[in-house]
């Protein structure tokens, strides 16, 4: 047992007490400390709260830490609008501040701003007055309180889209990466409970999408058609099932109009091609296959455009061109953007044939080329502008002048000899001029404006009309002759001819050859030498006689008529006269038609008889012609009113002389008389039938040019 002294014991226990106070007091301390700690940390977080008056004003509730928590939005005056420009940079806080005052709608965000600690913003509506407390988030707290806000943000939007998809009327279903079905909207729970089969629906949900399919139905009627649509990843799939059933009935309506087009366009003599916007053959008709020369079967693997062009040069039914490959991408750039949308052109293939290639861009981006074959009428074309060539060149190298009016009046031809005869230059600017303008040119060069009346309204009378004859007296002295008559499409053919060319054939001018009768001997008996010599050479200002042209006209007659039936003679002689004015009244010609027929003499007295009375009867009046035959003479008479007296102008015109000369060539007679009381004049014309001859006699007469 070991004893301690009284001493030592209260030492030790004065010790011991010290020893624990001590320690209690240091407890104590670090209590008071952390207390104090707390109750700063407390108010330096704790919530201002700012009450909006109904002034838009705000009340806080701790100025110094509202002033500390957002330095920049404490100052005067302290309102809504400063506070929102304070929180312009945070856009969500804006706007649900001003949700809230608008409806009442609470919120709690937390703001981050760039000079400042962490704040978390909570609103509500207290009765009627909205409250916005601000506190400071501490540090180790802000990041936990901006997560829970993220998520709770993204449940908001998960259940957002969730309802958004809900009230989709597209059936959706989303499964997890194994195929097991997590989620359905109301579309397609009621699409496979209602529509659809137990097996349609295992067979949709393992569909790996693509066009559209038919599903069948619940009601055993017709198929639904589904347009799966499968969006995947790692977390699972998303499966809409889109109703194709307009799609279906569009592609059937497609397909029948189709099968239509091939069966119209079998029957086509052209060649089809119809390309989709890939490029890709879709329809072809037979005829591409008979004119081109390709294989059906090859064509049916619905070649592209470019490998359809490939075959067309290996077949050789392409043109020869420089560069091929630049030429085929012309073709393959149709209807692109910026580039042609139709395309025609003539391939002219080296066997002969020429196609006529028409390509056009369709809706869509289709490309359509028609193949006709042309050869035939590029061969018309040919030979019938080689025919206006050479009927042109025949035209231009005639000695007559030549016109031609269409039916408006418009001159649409008109040779060199008429341009040099009408001394008219330029024949651009010729065929510009309508028949007026051509008349009035032509009336400034003759005496004869009654002649041109007549043609202008020739030229533009409707039906068809009778030719005529006239001369036509230069203002130079000289005379022409003109003939009008009408051309099957209607048009109007006017020819002019010099009255001294024809004279130079009777006289036995060089080249053409001469008439049968002694015309040459009686001309020269009329005209001295030097007028003679003058109409050689077309120079019909020589101070001829006027008569002349009915010279010409007589031995243009002459010609025309070498194998001419009497028929066609009294016509011709009554348009003639008709083109001066007059009638011809034929109620006593009593001729056998075979002896005119079979005599050239008598029809070429009779066409002289009639044109001389024509050259000297009154304008406005009738010849009345009249005509028998006995076994032994032929009897011709004419009677019409004349200007002046007959014997006179029988000694003065030479188309009476040159009458006169053919009866004596034919032993005939031939008396000229004027009527006693009266005004009317005969000419009385008798010739021996021997002395007319036959058909025969003078079947080698040369024909005037």
């Amino acid at each position: 047992m070991v004893l301690i002294a009284p001493g030592a014991y209260l030492g030790w226990v004065i010790g011991l007490w010290a020893a624990a106070a001590a320690v209690a007091g240091f407890g104590f301390g670090a209590l008071f400390d952390h207390w104090r700690a707390r109750r700063a940390d407390r108010a330096r977080h704790g919530p201002v709260r700012l009450t909006v008056d109904g002034d838009a004003s705000l009340t806080a509730s701790d100025r110094r830490a509202f002033a500390r928590l957002l330095p920049s939005g404490a100052g005067p005056p302290l309102d809504v609008a400063s506070l929102l420009r304070r929180l312009e940079d945070a856009a969500p806080i804006v706007s649900a501040i001003t949700v809230l005052l608008e409806d009442g709608t609470p919120f709690e965000e937390v703001f981050s701003p760039p000079d400042g600690p962490t704040l978390r913003l909570a609103g509500r509506l207290t009765g009627f007055v909205a409250e916005i407390a601000i506190s400071e988030v501490p540090p180790r707290e802000a990041e936990s309180a901006r997560a829970e806000l993220r998520e709770a943000e993204l449940r908001a939007r998960l259940a957002q889209a969730e309802g958004r998809l809900a009230r989709l009327p597209i059936p959706i279903i989303e499964m997890d990466p194994s195929g097991m079905p997590i989620w359905a909207n109301p579309a397609f729970e009621d699409l496979s409970r209602e529509r659809l089969t137990g097996q349609a629906v295992r067979d949709l949900l393992s569909d790996s999408g693509g066009g559209p399919r038919a599903y069948p139905s619940v009601k055993g009627s017709d198929p639904i058609w589904i347009r799966p649509l499968r969006i995947a990843d790692p977390e699972g799939t998303l499966l809409a099932a889109l109703d194709a059933d307009a799609e279906a009935v569009a592609d059937g309506a497609r397909a029948r109009v189709m099968n239509t087009l091939a069966d119209t366009f079998a029957h086509l003599t052209v060649g089809l091609a119809v390309f989709d916007n890939d490029q890709k053959l879709i329809m072809f008709n037979p005829a591409l296959c008979v004119l081109l020369g390709l294989d059906t079967v090859g064509l049916a693997a619905r070649p592209s455009f470019r490998a359809f062009l490939e075959a067309l040069r290996q077949a050789r039914m392409v043109p020869e061109v420089e560069d091929f490959p630049r030429w085929r991408e012309r073709l393959l750039t149709i209807g692109q953007p910026g580039k042609m949308h139709a395309y025609q052109e003539d391939w002219a293939i080296t066997s002969g044939q020429t196609l006529r290639v028409t390509g056009r861009h369709h809706g869509g981006g289709a490309v359509v080329f028609v193949f006709e074959d042309i050869s035939k009428v590029v061969q018309l074309e040919r030979r019938y502008r080689q025919e206006i060539e050479i009927g042109q060149t025949t035209l231009d190298n005639m000695v007559d002048g030549v016109a031609v009016f269409d039916t408006s009046g418009a001159l649409v031809f008109a040779n060199a000899a008429f341009e040099d005869m009408w001394r008219v230059d330029g024949t651009t600017a010729l065929r510009a001029l309508d028949i007026g303008a051509v008349t009035d040119a032509l009336a400034s060069q003759t005496k004869c404006d009654a002649v041109w009346a007549r043609l202008r309204s020739y030229v533009r009378s409707a039906g068809r009309r009778t030719a005529w004859v006239a001369a036509l007296p230069l203002s130079n002295g000289g005379l022409r002759e003109g003939r009008f008559s009408t051309l099957p499409d209607g048009a109007v053919m006017a020819l002019f001819r010099d009255a001294g060319q024809i004279v130079t054939l009777a006289t036995g001018g060089a080249g053409p050859p001469r008439v049968d009768l002694d015309l040459a001997g009686f001309l020269a008996d009329a005209h001295d030498a030097a007028t003679l010599d003058a109409l050689r050479h077309g120079d019909t200002a020589a101070g001829v006689s006027p008569d002349l042209a009915m010279i010409a006209m007589i031995l243009r007659g002459a010609e025309g008529h070498a194998h001419a039936t009497a028929d066609s003679l009294l016509k011709r002689i009554s348009a003639c006269l008709a083109g001066r004015g007059l009638t011809l009244n034929l109620s006593d010609w009593h001729l056998d038609p075979d002896l005119v027929e079979a005599s050239i003499r008598l029809r070429r007295v009779i066409w002289c008889m009639a044109l001389s009375a024509a050259s000297t009867a009154r304008p406005g009046s009738a010849i009345r012609a009249a005509a028998s035959q006995s076994e032994t003479h032929v009897d011709l008479r004419l009677s019409a009113v004349i200007r002046g007296s007959i014997a006179g102008l029988g000694t003065e015109r030479t188309g009476w002389r040159l009458l006169e000369h053919m009866v004596r060539a034919s032993h005939g007679t031939l008396r000229m008389s004027d009527g006693v009381g009266s005004d009317i004049s005969t000419v009385h014309c008798t010739l021996p039938r021997q002395g007319l001859g036959g058909l025969t006699e003078r079947r080698g007469v040369a024909t005037l040019v």
